[in-house]
């Protein structure tokens, strides 16, 4: 990529939300964007185009949960990828993201802070993150 990659991340847990900025704080090369709920992913949305985006599945908005995000942005921008993210792990849930367009997803457990920063620069490059062998 020849230019500062951006991307959005949506998450309702604050505790997430800034731990996901401490994390990639270092990364000046990343312009990270947060949204805590469905609205201001929205009006983000709106104002950028994303080169990843990174959504939790079980928001708190009674009426708009990860996958409703998902379907928007790949309606203005189907090749942006796309992570689901959730604690709810069974091969349903999973499936259901995939189905509905996602790259990928992550299960948010004990693992999954660690890994996260890994995570972003793999789905903004998925070749990097190959080994050979």
């Amino acid at each position: 990529m020849n230019h500062s990659p951006r991307i959005l991340i949506t998450d309702d847990d604050l505790f997430l939300v800034c731990a996901y900025r401490n994390l990639l704080a270092r990364d000046v090369d990343l312009k990270v964007d947060l949204a805590t709920s469905p609205k201001q992913a929205h009006e983000l949305m709106s104002a950028h185009h994303y080169d990843a985006a990174f959504f939790d599945l079980e928001l708190a908005d009674p009426n708009e949960n990860g996958l409703d995000l998902l379907s928007c942005l790949h309606e203005t921008s189907p090749e942006t990828p796309v992570l689901m993210m959730s604690s709810k792990d069974d091969s349903l849930t999973i499936g259901r993201c995939l189905a509905r367009g996602a790259t990928g997803f992550a299960s948010k457990n004990e693992n999954f802070l660690p890994g996260f920063a890994h995570a972003v620069h793999r789905l903004l490059d998925p070749g990097a993150g190959r080994q050979a062998g």
